[in-house]
């Protein structure tokens, strides 16, 4: 019994301790800034999900805080999603100005969600490029994308020169293949 009780002890306790390369990856890494973070923000001045790429969401904790160094942001927002913590932004200004996408639940993209990642993704993109046609298929249909995506822990970003949402490991590498 105590070997049972000791063995369950440690896996609990490694399992504590394991990372996640993903929220790592997108808020530490340089080319992880341009990526998007899907968190709940409960506060007086909003309470919801969002949408917000990782260098955006620096901005505001930089105008709240000039001497938070990139380190003590990455801290402190990995720690809130590892926790499924909510985030209190109590500034308006960060919903006025700091592009932050609505998430509200989209009935098409949470069915097709349902078949899978593979499909999901063949559904709304041509392999990295998301289609035309779901742009601003409605208001909420990008950030639903998005937040899919990330739940998924599949990072997204938009093209800087067309402005559309790619898939970043398609970018990166061509021959990237859908996790299970």
């Amino acid at each position: 019994m105590r070997k049972i009780l000791l063995l369950f002890l440690i896996t609990l306790i490694s399992c504590s301790k394991k990372e996640n390369s993903f929220y790592k990856g997108i808020i530490n890494s340089s080319e992880g800034s341009k990526q998007y973070l899907v968190f709940d923000i409960d506060s007086d001045v909003f309470k919801g999900t969002v949408v917000a790429k990782s260098f955006r969401l620096l901005q505001y904790y930089q105008s709240k805080n000039k001497n938070i160094t990139k380190e003590e942001y990455g801290n402190q927002v990995y720690n809130k999603l590892i926790k499924k913590e909510s985030f209190d932004i109590t500034d308006k200004k960060f919903i006025d100005e700091y592009f932050f996408k609505q998430y509200k639940p989209v009935k098409e993209v949470d069915s097709v969600a349902k078949l899978g990642k593979l499909r999901f993704i063949e559904y709304f993109f041509n392999r990295d490029i998301i289609k035309k046609e779901f742009i601003s298929k409605t208001q909420y249909s990008e950030a639903a994308i998005i937040k899919q995506l990330f739940d998924w822990e599949i990072a997204c970003h938009n093209d800087s020169e067309t402005g559309y949402l790619v898939i970043t490991e398609y970018e990166r590498n061509p021959n990237w293949t859908i996790p299970n």
